[in-house]
């Protein structure tokens, strides 16, 4: 019996994803947050929602804030 094999599923079995968080852990995870962003003297921007991640490094035990991912509701806004 042939099996159906779509190529999607080729590719992707084939792909390694690189993240850039392979070395952290996450420490924190917020969803549905509202991000508000202030550059300089201008006003706080609109807020935008979406979630959030608060990443640690495995050996120096630094943190940072991971790339804050828009919801839905507004897929083009994002923040780096």
């Amino acid at each position: 019996m042939n099996k159906i094999v779509f190529a999607w599923d080729l590719i992707a079995s084939k792909r390694t994803d690189v993240t850039g968080e392979e070395d952290e852990d996450v420490e924190l995870e917020l969803k549905g947050v509202k991000l508000f962003i202030k550059r300089g003297d201008k006003n706080f921007s609109d807020g935008m929602i979406g979630h959030i991640k608060l990443l640690s490094n495995k050996t120096t035990l630094d943190e940072r804030l991971g790339k804050f991912m828009a919801c839905e509701s507004n897929p083009y806004a994002y923040y780096r």
